[in-house]
Formats: structure tokens, sequence, C-alpha cells
């Protein structure tokens, strides 16, 4: 099995699967492996080691997270951990309405007036990330507050 942790937020992501699926996706037959890995709960950089090389007094240390190969492969693909693609209509509503929005990140489109809004950022730290579909914008994750953490 492999270790993906983050000194910045102290999370660690223990990758369960089969070892041919777990190298492939996201070990160290991936393009990820050891120091590609974006952390799955405050984005920074993070390393990939494999858990017979991680001190056990390092994870002691951290909060442990178990997930699938495919699902650590999703998050480095920008689409979150699980819990975090609930986006129905109330939980956008309910989180615009309750929350106040402190930061917007996008870009501007070049030789136009238009924008492209990448995600909204929220007072308690959450942070919703938008994407295009034909029926208009798309909320594809909610990502919860980092809890005892510095927010970006």
């Amino acid at each position: 099995m492999i270790i993906v942790y983050c000194e910045h937020c102290f999370t660690a992501v223990r990758v369960m699967g089969e070892d041919d699926e777990v190298s492939s996706l996201v070990g160290p037959r991936s393009d990820f492996w050891p120091d590609g890995f974006e952390c799955v709960t405050c984005e920074s950089k993070c390393h990939g080691a494999l858990e017979t090389e991680v001190e056990p007094s390092l994870l002691g240390r951290m909060r442990l997270l178990e997930i699938t190969a495919q699902e650590l492969f999703s998050c480095q693909m920008g689409l979150g951990l699980p819990e975090e693609r609930g986006c129905d209509l109330e939980t956008v509503r309910s989180l615009f309405l309750t929350k106040r929005v402190t930061q917007v990140k996008g870009s501007s489109i070049r030789n136009t007036t238009r924008s492209v809004i990448d995600s909204i950022f929220f007072e308690d730290g959450s942070r919703l990330y938008l994407g295009a579909s034909p029926q208009g914008a798309l909320v594809y994750r909610i990502a919860k507050p980092l809890v005892g953490t510095e927010q970006r």
C-alpha cells in the first residue's frame, strides 16, 4: 500500500486496492509519483511513499483517510473526495444564503468583456468549484472548511 501525506495540513491518505491498479493510477508507475500530488484536503503539494517507508510516528500525528486508487486519481484530477461531490441545488443555495463570499477565483477571457469563474470561497473556508455544462454553470465539488489550518 502507499501513503500520500501532506505536511501542511497533516492529512495522510492510505490508498487501498489491487497493487497493479494502485501502482499505475497513483503509485510508482504514475505521473504523480512521488512528488506530483496535491493534498486532497488543502490542495498543497504533498508526497507519496510506500507505507513501509513512512515513520509510524509521522502517521500518528496525521488525520488518516482511506480511499481507493480511483478515488485518489479523481482527487488529483480536481474532482475532490467522494463526500465533496454532493452538489444538489439545495446545498448550493444554502451555502450562498448562509455564508459570505470572501474570494472568487477565475480569469478574464482575452479580447472580450467576459470572464470564467473557477471557484468561490466562503467565510467558513468552504470552497465551491464550477465547470461548464450545456445547461450552464455546473457545481461539481463543494470542499468543506479546513479544520485547524490556515485558509487559502
